[in-house]
């Protein structure tokens, strides 16, 4: 089926067929799935160098500094558009001698529909020193069986915690897909990030992450995390490719993990996230 036809097929359809291809087009909900949680997205989409994030489709690696087992809910509401969002039900729990994470994500309209499921496993290799791969399978679909493409990411990563201040992290994604037709907004890109954070003073961390890819320019992202207290932290961050402005909050009452963010990207408008964690 050509490009043409599935325009004229879904012309009738007028309630869904700009939503749908706002979705294909958004560089926010990307082809590869390295969907931010809330407390990257509040770090302007800092996530390379995260430590001990339970979320498995971020950088794996991340996984090896848990301590214990974790159950995450996360929601994103893109452009506080109510007939599009993100849901997602991870867990990640200790497999010896690391960690193993699992995540689901569901999304969609009507007519239109995306689910993806990770597997990730982190490990630590030293004191210092942890490494990560994922697996990603996910399936976009729409009625009428008229578009379908089923997407393959193979990812990994690497942190160093280079002393008790500095901390390095890099992450590769590499996707492949098969599609019942292909058009430039349905193609995949790979994806490379390496980032560092420094603890600049008791409490306050500072982020910096540089991306490239190939879909689109190399960006830079830049993040604050202020840990007011053992219960409550601030986020913000600012992201130059798409350019994104965010802010955030985490609180932490016992085992319990409550995060929001509130990105803003210019032009478009506000994406808020949240994510609720249940430490075992």
């Amino acid at each position: 089926m050509t490009f043409l036809s599935l325009l004229l097929r879904s012309a009738g359809r007028p309630g869904y067929i700009i939503p749908v291809f706002f979705l294909l087009l958004s560089p926010q909900i990307s082809a590869q799935e390295i969907l931010p949680g809330p407390l990257s997205a509040s770090l302007g989409g800092c996530y390379a160098s995260l430590t001990a994030d339970p979320l498995p489709s971020g950088n794996q690696a991340s996984l090896g500094w848990l301590e214990g087992t974790s159950l995450s809910i996360t929601h994103w509401q893109p452009f506080i558009i109510p007939e599009v969002s993100v849901s997602g039900l991870s867990a990640s729990f200790h497999l010896f001698p690391g960690y193993l994470g699992i995540s689901l994500n569901s999304w969609g309209i009507p007519g239109y529909h995306r689910t993806a499921l990770w597997l990730s496993y982190g490990m630590m290799l030293g004191k210092n020193v942890s490494a990560g791969i994922g697996f990603r399978s996910g399936l976009i679909s729409t009625a009428y069986g008229f578009f379908y493409q089923w997407q393959v990411s193979v990812s990994g990563g690497l942190i160093i915690r280079l002393n008790d201040k500095l901390t390095v992290g890099a992450h590769i994604c590499d996707p492949f897909s098969v599609t019942a037709f292909k058009t430039p907004m349905t193609g995949l890109s790979s994806m490379i990030s390496g980032g560092i954070s420094y603890l600049l003073t008791s409490g306050l961390t500072l982020y910096l992450q540089a991306s490239y890819s190939s879909a689109q320019k190399a960006g830079i992202s830049l993040g604050t995390l202020w840990q007011v207290s053992q219960l409550i932290a601030f986020q913000a961050g600012y992201r130059s490719t798409p350019q994104t402005h965010s802010f955030g909050v985490t609180i932490s009452p016992g085992k319990w993990i409550f995060q929001l963010a509130v990105p803003w990207v210019g032009g478009k408008g506000i994406s808020p996230s949240a994510g609720i964690t249940k430490k075992f």
